[in-house]
């Protein structure tokens, strides 16, 4: 079995520099390369060593003292927190690294939390520590404050705060005055309740060795079954080859098996160990191992294969989208299949065409997002784009249940739909069951609605948003033995969710940042009043010297802005560490409403009207007179 740690930290800390590091000094490479001049090994891609920065999670397998690492360095901007989740939910062990300079930062505390949220063990390496402006100490009091006061510095004597923790490691260092490096500690460090920490200079390589070793003492390989199961965390097209990045959890995964996958079953085609620019092919891979393969060709991030095979969504998403620019001498389609592409690698694109306004739209994480989308749709395309400015992403959902009605009977077609909307908890998405039996509709009829409800992002009639945070429920149906066809059972699935959401209460939701804001005393009432007047909320102000530190949550709308803001007014003595926190109700859902001036009745591809069939031709019924006219009662 293998060891998978990931490398993560704020930009710029230096952890690209500490993976070429390791990777030098376990020889899994023979020069140092370096991020500055674009010989990293790690950051390979064009636009990487163009920038300077790490876009993409990329992997390299080390062998060292008879194990197996896969270490994996990921991006360090928060323009790419999705990259870097994906690959925090493969990683076995993190290694976080801080500046001895500037200590924790604000994106250090958005992946501090991803990786507690993903329950993830965790070491620590204080880089930079050579530096005249370094503040060893200064960083690890930061850690502590910030962060979690269980980090230990294993650079010094830890016996100690060891003991202090665990009460079999107390009546060690009772006896014998020290604590050994034990399967307690392990155990510890497995359980997230400490968090060992090391301090050196990647760039000068002082303390690198300790650093290796002690996580190599410490890691341990997980326990795994026989029976295969694995997760993919990224899909990736080199040359002609789209391939599917898996971590294998358990059993072994070979070319040519046949595995389970949220799709069906799919058939390996080839395997390859990733290490930086080369894929190095194999022909098996064991519990633990990561590898990319081919074959899969709709298994996407967040999919889990094999045993319990299943589709899984990840948290960070994009709160802000931005319409796409493009030269007209190329057709909308053209540009839509090429963002396609790219969407099928990072999904939180959520490429969008809405057809009467003549857009295409996408997700967006950030500014330095999108550059990296126009540099990479130009290299891969040859092809400009641009993008205007990005406008928030709301959200639409049902605030009691609503039965809606669909039916569509054109001549020689035939099928009827009855699905209920309930709400359902904040941050669940979309859920499907059924109420009906066998004997009312067919086992594949019930299948193939549910196929419908899931195959579409379906609009809310307030803004035209996404719905989301809503269980449909399959409640009543009818076919007919010669006239339905598969697209029947569509047509009246989609029309009884517009028809139900045209009846509901709707409920306009937004995106909510939750937030840390650190700064002089003098500044901390300028802040809560400010915040106060975005419609957030915050708890009192905690005092730590001159410095105070308030939390609270907001609408991303007015906070993404004014982090910048803050920093600019206070000329630095004050910052804000932001965290996507889910969506809420929008406070201002009816000035919204008005600005978007969504008309669902005017959206054709989203009628909520039905079809019937009276003296051999189809006839339409507004949605409003749609449920006196129904078949099933």
């Amino acid at each position: 079995m293998s060891i998978t740690l990931g490398i993560l930290a704020h930009v710029d800390a230096g952890k690209t520099t500490l993976s070429e590091r390791i990777l030098y000094h376990t020889n899994t490479i023979r020069t140092f390369g370096r991020v500055d001049d674009g010989q990293s090994c790690l950051d390979w891609s064009e636009i990487e060593r163009e920038r300077g920065i790490t876009v993409f999670s990329d992997a390299a397998r080390i062998e060292y003292g008879g194990r197996t690492l896969t270490l994996i360095d990921t991006p360090g901007h928060s323009d790419f927190s999705a990259e870097t989740e994906r690959a925090i939910s493969v990683m076995d062990y993190a290694l976080l690294v801080i500046s001895a300079v500037e200590g924790v930062q604000s994106h250090t505390e958005t992946v501090w939390r991803l990786l507690r949220e993903y329950n993830v063990p965790t070491f620590f390496f204080i880089n930079k520590a050579d530096l005249a402006t370094a503040d060893v100490p200064g960083a690890l009091w930061d850690i502590h404050a910030r962060l979690s006061r269980d980090v230990i510095d294993f650079s010094s004597d830890f016996s100690e705060e060891l003991a202090e923790r665990d009460e079999a490691l107390f009546d060690e260092f009772m006896e014998k005055g020290s604590v050994e490096l034990s399967g307690t500690v392990r155990r510890l460090v497995r359980n997230g309740k400490i968090f060992p920490c090391w301090q050196g200079s990647a760039l000068r390589d002082e303390n690198i060795d300790a650093l290796i070793s002690g996580i190599m003492s410490i890691a341990e390989e997980n326990e795994a079954s026989d029976s295969f199961c694995g997760v993919c965390y990224k899909i990736r097209r080199r040359g002609d080859k789209r391939l599917a990045y898996i971590k294998v959890r358990s059993g072994t995964l070979a070319v040519k098996d046949r595995v389970e996958t949220p799709a069906g079953e799919r058939k390996i085609d080839e395997l390859y160990f990733p290490n930086g620019e080369k894929l190095v092919p194999e022909k098996c891979a064991r519990s633990g191992d990561i590898c990319a393969v081919s074959g899969l060709s709709d298994v996407r991030a967040g999919d889990v294969i094999g045993k319990d095979a299943a589709r899984t969504e990840f948290k960070t998403a994009p709160v802000f989208s931005a319409r796409v620019i493009y030269d007209k001498k190329y057709t909308t389609r053209e540009i839509l299949e090429k963002l396609k592409v790219l969407e099928d690698e990072e999904n939180t694109l959520s490429v969008r065409y809405t057809e009467s306004l003549g857009e295409i739209s996408i997700g967006v994480m950030g500014r330095i997002s999108l550059q990296v989308i126009a540099y990479e749709f130009r290299r891969r395309f040859g092809v400009d784009i641009s993008f205007d400015t990005p406008r928030v992403v709301f959200r639409e959902t049902v605030k009691s249940s609503v039965v809606g009605y669909g039916h569509f009977e054109p001549l020689r077609h035939y099928a009827e739909v009855h699905i209920r909307i309930d709400p359902a908890p904040r941050g669940s998405g979309i859920s499907f069951c059924s109420e009906l039996s066998g004997d009312v509709l067919s086992p594949d009829t019930q299948r193939l609605v549910k196929t419908h409800i899931f195959e579409k992002t379906h609009k809310g009639v307030l803004t035209g948003s996404d719905i989301c945070d809503v269980r449909f429920v399959l409640v009543n149906g009818a076919t007919h033995e010669k006239h339905t066809e598969g697209g029947d059972i569509r047509e009246a699935t989609y029309r009884a969710i517009r028809q139900g959401l045209m009846r509901a209460e709707s409920v306009l939701l937004e995106p909510i940042y939750s937030f840390t804001a650190r700064s002089d005393i003098s500044l901390s009432g300028k802040i809560m009043a400010d915040v106060r007047k975005m419609g957030g909320s915050f708890s009192p102000p905690e005092i730590d010297g001159e410095v105070a530190i308030t939390c609270g949550r907001a609408p991303a709308r007015f906070l993404g802005d004014y982090a910048e803001e803050l920093i600019t007014q206070s000329g630095g003595r004050a910052s804000l560490a932001l965290a996507f926190d889910g969506y809420e109700p929008c406070v201002e859902a009816e000035k919204i409403a008005r600005e978007i001036s969504y008309n669902p009745e005017a959206d054709l591809e989203n009628t909520p009207d039905s079809v019937f069939c009276a003296k051999g031709a189809g006839f339409n019924v507004k949605w409003y007179d749609a449920e006196k006219y129904m078949h099933c009662k």
